[in-house]
């Protein structure tokens, strides 16, 4: 029975060493506009003041912090919003082979403002690896690059920027228009029968993962809307058609499960 007790508490000792300590929140207004955030929305999700946050958790993954520029507010005080938590959570991936903070920031992200007009809004993406988790899980300065921070490692075909498409679409897709990013990506928002595609490029990419779909149902709102969201890199206007790896709120809890 001691041996017994004694590996449990080795087992404790070494998840305690692979775990950090990472606040866990999102911004109120988040509520209503998840689709802004391009990630899976799962049930448990703390809606609170995230700006400062309060509340922990325990991650046996690297934390995350979004900072989400509100492409509805008015300049030039536009209202940043926050989503702070377990990197695994949202994208069952742990970006372990980085040696520095991972991070991205695109100050001309396009996102749909209160009116369905494309707007640019800034976007900033920080995987903290290699310095003090909560002070980097802080973060709430959207404009200020990260120092010491690293993207992505893996490169474009022949090192050349992408070219995506970019258009926009009502009941339909669109191969037309033409921009430059380190990602192509292609959203596809339904509310009943209708639906609409749009297509744009972006220098972030809240998975981390080069080729990546994300498929959301926001049922929060009247209707049901459902998005879908994918990133890519590798050929030249591979936004003309969706990637092949596809995580959802439900396959995450799924391989969760399977984890444990």
């Amino acid at each position: 029975m001691q041996l017994f007790y004694f590996l449990i508490a080795l087992i404790d000792v070494a998840i305690a060493s692979v775990s950090d300590s990472c606040y866990d929140c999102a911004s109120p207004e988040l509520k209503s506009k998840w689709h802004l955030t391009m990630l899976p929305l799962f049930p448990d999700q703390k809606f609170e003041q995230c700006q400062n946050p309060r509340n922990t958790t325990v991650c046996n993954s690297p934390c995350v912090s979004y900072l989400i520029e509100d492409p509805t507010a008015v300049e030039p005080t536009k209202n940043v919003l926050y989503v702070r938590g377990c990197l695994k959570k949202f994208t069952q991936n742990t970006i372990q082979s980085n040696q520095q903070d991972y991070c991205e920031m695109d100050n001309t992200l396009k996102q749909v403002d209160s009116l369905g007009n494309s707007v640019d809004a800034k976007y900033k993406i920080i995987v903290c690896l290699n310095t003090d988790p909560k002070s980097c899980n802080s973060d709430a300065d959207i404009a200020q690059p990260p120092l010491n921070c690293q993207g992505p490692g893996d490169a474009t075909p022949n090192n050349a920027v992408p070219k995506c498409y970019e258009c926009d679409s009502k009941n339909g897709d669109c191969k037309s228009g033409s921009c430059s990013k380190k990602y192509c990506v292609k959203k596809t928002t339904r509310v009943g029968s209708y639906y609409s595609t749009q297509k744009y490029c972006s220098d972030v990419n809240p998975y981390g993962i080069s080729e990546v779909c994300s498929s959301t149902d926001l049922k929060q709102y009247p209707f049901g809307v459902h998005s879908d969201v994918c990133f890519c890199k590798d050929k030249q206007f591979c936004n003309s058609s969706p990637s092949t790896i596809v995580i959802s709120a439900f396959a995450l809890i799924v391989a969760a499960a399977l984890i444990v």
